[in-house]
């Protein structure tokens, strides 16, 4: 019994470690695809997630556009850092199929979420304390061009289960906190 809890154990380290992204920093070079955005987001006023989203479903955008900020990696998802400030922050996420994120919350972040190119496959979950049985509320497929928000409290996942490159482009108000 023990040699199976053993083995249970090792295969939830290993899951944690594969579901690990691959952290890149391109905040000093940025593409010039996002510079409006970037000067939407440096704004001295508070941040407007209206605006932001607003900005995101309007603005010409593809994964050729992001240049360097789009690469991937065998293993894992890849988060490309383009900005941070103290308020908000903006990341480009490049994932080959079959690549997805653990099932994770934004804690006090919302997040607001562009398809640049791929398809991006959602699961949200039901919260611990409102059910009992299967946690999985809804999934949904979220095509290029569509942005979505997702407040801190949501529980999900996010990921590839398709047969091409996914890239999208997240920014998260207030940034994410390291965990």
């Amino acid at each position: 019994m023990t040699e199976l809890r053993a083995g249970i154990q090792t295969a939830k380290a290993n899951r944690a470690e594969l579901a690990r992204p691959v952290e890149r920093d391109l905040s000093h070079v940025p593409p010039d695809v996002v510079a409006d955005l970037i000067a939407l987001l440096r704004s001295p006023e508070e941040i407007n997630l209206d605006a932001i989203e607003v900005a995101l479903q309007t603005m010409k955008l593809d994964a050729d556009a992001l240049g360097f900020a789009v690469c991937e990696d065998d293993a894992n998802y890849v988060r490309t850092l383009l900005y941070r400030d103290g308020r908000v922050e903006m990341l480009a996420l490049t994932w080959k199929p079959g690549q997805r994120s653990p099932v994770h919350d934004h804690g006090q972040s919302t997040c607001i979420v562009r398809v640049v190119e791929g398809l991006a496959h959602e699961h949200v979950y039901r919260s611990r304390e409102t059910t009992k049985g299967e946690r999985r509320f809804i999934e949904r497929e979220l095509k290029p061009g569509i942005v979505t928000r997702t407040p801190g409290s949501m529980t999900h996942s996010l990921g590839n289960d398709g047969d091409t490159t996914l890239v999208t482009l997240h920014i998260y108000a207030p940034p994410l906190a390291k965990r």
